[in-house]
């Protein structure tokens, strides 16, 4: 589910929704009841949710004979349409016509209120509407769905239709199986060898202009460069040159025909709409093996609020991209039969971004131990397993710490001599040096970190925690602001509105210090810290009620962990202002004080909060 740094109740989100329901279902379960719902159960499981995944959905309910479905793209839920029902007419041919098992399915592009696994709202409404209107082993779509994928695939315009319980009318297209252009080649042709790409071997194609102003053809060709030079940073990537990726300029691909001829594992696909207020981007990343998109984003950038537009466009897709990549080649490793170290690597790493628990840092560290086991000098996996010993003092401090830390020590010192232009192994080591109160060291790590990797916004946001660290709390909230631009969706973005809310306090400026700790609470109710400081702003301003609301949030989920210079540090300057605007309202409010009798020493406890 996407959150941001609001406390909005309600989570809406853009979607391609697909609604498939079975033609004359009464009547076949009539005839036969036993041997169609049979039948149905394997085109179910052997095709529609099969097909559905393999294009990047998700199938959110099923119904007695239909399913509901929701796609990041307009273009893989249509291609999905298309495969599913070439699949089952292929599949249904043996039966006697009457008796066949046939689909039509309708598909629309719109916003979705999603409410747990569920989803619901206009959209979902208009597609069920959609599939009424489509012919028998057909599709219907909306206009928004014809616009995205632009391709002629054969659908008809049938018009302005007035959809029962929609306002507005929708304009309609439908598809038949009779189309004299039906759905591209999904597979290479058989004579062709395919050959393994390699891993992170991505070909980023021309972004298209749809400004309709050709003068702004430089703009989307400069966004094309800027992102192939940003990919080609990222370790271990295989990018394929821009002469050649222009070669297919305006052209249409069939994407794992591409990835083939290319020898490539990911394709990136994108199109710029530039106007005077700002642009408008759209990015798609597939897979060239399965022909499936792996990821789809669309970002709206506002020329006044942003001084260098292209760069904060091709940062924001660059950080998505490299996450985006991590996951796409943790599936890819764990269907080897025999992973070697650089593929346990890909795995733990995946699994680490998703971490939100202790057991499953844990078993983040032993797959990081698994790939060392294999090679003891993959740098990646040493700086691996010391981020989990780092991650674990900061969100699980324990009676362990001061261990986890000398071996977290031990292991950057092997693994720092084998690359020192590693940006992350950077920005880790300067983690550690955190943690062990080198304040000084550590803002050194980390600025060369950012000079090698300007865009590793780990280290950007990184940045606006030393500077609360180090006494300079003014100087950290341009970076925390900036990570929370570039990468709006990130698992960590409440770590990094309570480091906006801990600046503000050492600031003195506690208004502002609420709304940033309100925010990370919205995020992540579930850790004592973003509460703690609540309790602490809202007493320094009078509001003695919000502050005993946060102090009650507080004790329900504290658990006695030990309070040390994980927040703090021993930096006079930091000192001197946590005593000054923080502390006296903390002892007010009574507080566990830092590694205190009450803290976890005292209470003897043997594990720390279940979960953050």
């Amino acid at each position: 589910m996407t959150q941001n740094c609001q406390n909005s109740p309600t989570v809406r989100r853009l979607a391609a929704i697909m609604f498939a329901d079975i033609v004359g279902f009464s009547r076949l379960m009539e005839r036969n009841e036993a041997l169609t719902f049979s039948r149905l159960r394997r085109l179910r499981e052997e095709v529609n949710l099969l097909k559905v995944e393999e294009y990047g959905g998700r199938v959110i309910r099923t119904t007695g004979d239909g399913f509901l479905a929701e796609f990041g793209s307009a273009v893989a839920a249509v291609q999905c349409g298309f495969d599913i029902q070439r699949t089952v007419m292929e599949l249904e041919q043996g039966q006697p016509l009457s008796e066949r098992i046939r689909f039509r399915i309708g598909i629309n592009v719109g916003d979705i209120i999603v409410d747990g696994d569920d989803i619901a709202g206009d959209g979902v409404n208009i597609a069920a509407r959609l599939e009424a209107l489509a012919p028998v082993d057909g599709i219907c779509v909306s206009s928004a769905v014809r616009e995205q994928i632009r391709d002629d695939f054969g659908f008809t315009d049938m018009g302005e239709q007035k959809l029962k319980n929609i306002a507005r009318p929708i304009r309609t297209y439908a598809w038949r199986p009779d189309a004299a252009i039906t759905m591209p080649a999904l597979t290479p042709a058989p004579d062709r060898p395919v050959a393994k790409p390699a891993r992170l071997s991505i070909v980023v194609l021309p972004f298209t202009n749809v400004s309709g102003d050709p003068a702004q053809e430089y703009f989307s060709d400069g966004i094309t460069d800027e992102v192939t030079a940003q990919l080609s940073k990222i370790r271990g990537s295989y990018v394929i040159g821009r002469d050649t990726a222009f070669r297919y300029k305006g052209k249409e691909v069939d994407i794992r025909s591409l990835g083939v001829e290319l020898g490539v594992r990911y394709v990136l696909k994108g199109s710029v709409e530039r106007f005077d207020q700002g642009i408008d981007t759209t990015a798609q990343l597939w897979d060239a093996l399965a022909g499936t998109v792996l990821w789809a984003d669309t970002m709206e950038v506002d020329k006044t609020a942003v001084r260098n537009i292209r760069r904060e466009v091709v940062n924001r897709l660059a950080i998505a991209l490299n996450l985006q990549l991590i996951e796409a080649e943790a599936r890819h490793s764990e269907g080897s039969e025999n992973p070697d170290a650089t593929d346990l690597v890909m795995q733990a790493r995946a699994a680490y971004y998703r971490a939100n628990t202790l057991d499953a840092l844990q078993q983040v560290r032993v797959m990081f131990e698994k790939a060392l086991s294999i090679n003891g000098d993959e740098q990646a996996a040493l700086v691996g397993r010391a981020v989990t010993m780092v991650e674990q003092v900061f969100g699980w401090p324990s009676d362990a710490n001061a261990r986890l830390i000398d071996e977290a020590d031990a292991l950057m010192a092997k693994a720092m001599p084998l690359d020192r232009h590693n940006a992350y192994a950077r920005f880790v080591m300067s983690r550690l040096r955190q943690m062990q109160c080198r304040i000084e060291a550590a803002l050194a790590e980390n600025q060369i970190a950012l000079e090698l990797d300007p865009n590793l916004v780990e280290a950007i946001a990184w940045n606006g925690n030393l500077q609360f660290a180090s006494g300079r709390p003014e100087l950290g909230i341009e970076p925390l602001r900036r990570a929370l631009a570039q990468s709006p969706r990130d698992r960590m973005r409440w770590v990094w509105c309570l480091m906006l809310g801990l600046n503000y306090s050492l600031m003195g400026q506690y208004h502002d210090a609420i709304i940033w700790l309100e925010r990370s609470i919205a995020i992540n109710p579930r850790h004592w810290a973003n509460l703690a400081f609540a309790v602490v702003a809202y007493a320094n301003v009078g509001d003695r009620a919000n502050a005993m609301r946060a102090r009650a949030q507080f004790d329900e989920v504290y658990r006695g962990e030990i309070i040390e210079p994980r927040f703090y540090s021993q930096t006079p300057a930091f000192l001197e202002l946590l005593d000054a605007r923080v502390m006296p309202a903390w002892r007010q409010m009574e507080l566990p004080e830092p590694d205190s009798p009450t803290s976890f020493r005292r209470l003897g406890m043997s594990r720390a909060a279940s979960e953050r």
